[in-house]
């Protein structure tokens, strides 16, 4: 079952990227992107999964769960709020 729900994660996941970038054809160099620069939820979702992964490539931790991507946007809102001016990057590059 949790497999079944994984793929259709997964799937609708890419739909819902593919309709974001081609709708708006969004590039952007991650590591100038500030808090006050961030956009609207969906886009957030999508930059939050990209961190997870920049953060899985930085430690060599691949592993995946619910709970570390709570907590990831959870810091970056905290931080987020302490100093909008930073970046997003820096936050993620800060963290343990």
């Amino acid at each position: 079952m949790r497999s079944g729900y994984f793929k259709a994660a997964f799937i609708g996941g890419l739909v819902l990227f593919s309709a974001a970038t081609t709708a708006q054809a969004a590039r952007f160099d991650v590591a100038d992107l500030t808090c006050k620069d961030r956009g609207s939820d969906e886009e957030g979702i999508l930059l939050l999964y990209w961190l997870d992964g920049y953060l899985s490539g930085r430690t060599g931790d691949t592993r995946y769960s619910d709970q570390g991507i709570t907590r990831l946007a959870m810091h970056v809102e905290r931080e987020c709020t302490r100093d909008p001016n930073q970046t997003v990057l820096s936050i993620i590059d800060r963290m343990k």
